[in-house]
């Protein structure tokens, strides 16, 4: 199912012209599944007839076919204490909840709302089990921070953090196991009272009432998901997307720069049975993009948004290669005097082995704007922009931007991609890893030993995934000596 914001002109004014939300219901082969209808409407002209827009939709969907929709309803005349003026009730995050074969209601914006939510950025989870989830960041309710909640409601809240959340928790990702419990990644700041901080990335996993196990989050400890030793001094990592599923694999994707001072997609891989227990074991963290052309690569930090999808997988629907996982990002690169951009993406085994390279999603590439630029990008990090249905189909959805400089992605069109079931494995037979390998030159023989030794003592760094898998012998994403044996 697809979620996306519509410019609707709902008002007679120019500047007073509504944005709306539709759904639309796609099969497996990617075929359209009946009409898309709408999500949301304006508020009736007699209550309020001033602009109210919806947007920024995530979506999610459970294995069972449960569905949430979250997003942000912007209105600029719902507070009603000060009559006439331009008190703007910015961001208040709603959700809906609905079956995928079921009509969900039609959602207006909160009226009256009594004070500025300021929320952004939201994030939907749903699972099996019956919650459903959304987590967003919050500016308005006190110092920024991260927050997650059933609804609205300040009082069914619940938040990473104490009541009060310190500045600096940004672009929530929510990530739900088809049993109940969760996991929330987001982008943290090191020096939360410095507006000049950098950011690493935390997560924070919780059983199924909603209870926090455990956070890694270096304010104390020093332990983030990224690994600050293997990143340039007084850098940030970004935009973390997050899966998980019902084997206890999680998996987090964010961007930032590499020791090569290279804008590159990370990801690392954890395992969590659930339950009261910590994380059982953890991954290395690894390049996930590989393509090393010197005019190609993922986008700028902010417009990266890289996004992680496992394959979906529970007890009623057992995927047939569960925990598979693809990661997609926007990248660009030069294409003449312009800059252009494209949707990239990697599958991966459960064992974290790269499923051949990173490939190209969007099929066209022609001009998508007047001037002949060529945008085509993925939506937020946190939005599940990718989903990896469990007999191994995965579907893609994003926009090709038009508009004038400098919004020129301000408006566009709403794409979707769906790549077959054994897409994952022509990828793979395409470019092989050929284990032990170190040399490259196609044969496992007492030729690589040197190479092997030559990296694996060499000062510690972070190469990408896919030139690191003939040297990783035991598939844990890290070179060590354990790969000799």
């Amino acid at each position: 199912m697809i979620a996306w914001e519509v410019d609707a002109y709902a008002k007679d004014e120019f500047s007073d012209h509504g944005d709306s939300l539709m759904i639309q219901r796609v099969a497996p082969d990617g075929v359209l599944d009946g009409a898309y209808s709408p999500l949301t409407a304006d508020l009736p002209d007699t209550i309020l007839s001033e602009e109210q827009r919806h947007m920024e939709p995530s979506i999610a969907i459970s294995p069972a076919g449960n569905v949430r929709v979250a997003w942000i309803s912007d209105c600029m005349q719902c507070r009603t204490e000060a009559p006439g003026s331009l008190a703007n009730v910015a961001g208040a995050a709603l959700g809906v909840d609905f079956g995928y074969d079921a009509s969900p209601g039609i959602t207006t914006a909160l009226y009256p709302s009594p004070i500025d939510y300021w929320h952004v950025n939201p994030s939907a989870g749903r699972n099996d089990a019956g919650a459903a989830l959304s987590a967003w960041s919050s500016i308005g309710e006190g110092p920024t921070g991260v927050r997650e909640g059933p609804s609205y409601d300040v009082s069914q809240v619940i938040r990473p953090c104490a009541p009060i959340c310190f500045p600096g928790k940004w672009r929530p990702a929510l990530a739900t196991r088809p049993t109940g419990e969760f996991c929330v990644a987001w982008a943290e700041a090191e020096e939360p009272e410095n507006p000049l901080t950098f950011f690493n990335i935390a997560l924070q996993l919780y059983d199924s009432s909603g209870s926090i196990v455990q956070e890694i989050s270096g304010q104390a400890s020093g332990d983030w998901v990224n690994d600050t030793s293997m990143e340039p001094l007084s850098t940030e990592q970004v935009s973390p997307s997050v899966a998980f599923d019902s084997q206890g694999n999680i998996v987090v994707a964010w961007v930032g720069p590499g020791q090569d001072f290279l804008i590159h997609v990370f990801a690392r891989r954890f395992f969590w049975a659930g339950g009261a227990a910590p994380i059982e074991s953890r991954s290395a963290p690894f390049i996930v993009d590989s393509d090393t052309s010197p005019t190609f690569g993922p986008a700028a930090p902010a417009d990266a948004n890289p996004t992680v999808s496992l394959v979906q997988d529970s007890a009623m629907f057992p995927a047939a290669d569960p925990g598979r996982f693809l990661i997609a990002w926007n990248a660009r690169k030069l294409d003449g005097p312009k800059t252009a951009s494209e949707i990239r993406a990697q599958y991966f085994e459960a064992d974290g082995r790269p499923m051949g390279r990173e490939f190209r999603v969007n099929q066209a590439t022609g001009p998508t704007t007047p001037g002949g630029e060529t945008f085509r990008r993925l939506a937020d990090s946190a939005r599940h922009t990718v989903a990896y249905g469990g007999a191994g189909h995965a579907m893609f959805t994003w926009q090709s931007c038009g508009g004038f400089a400098p919004n020129t992605c301000e408006a566009g069109f709403s794409h979707y991609t769906v790549l077959p079931v054994g897409f994952a494995e022509h990828q793979d037979a395409l470019n092989p890893c050929c284990k032990g390998d170190a040399d490259g030159n196609g044969l496992v023989d007492g030729r690589d030993i040197q190479s092997f030794v030559d990296l694996l003592l060499a000062p510690p760094t972070v190469i990408d995934i896919v030139a690191m898998c003939p040297f990783d012998m035991n598939d844990d994403a890290a070179l060590t000596i354990d790969d000799a044996a």
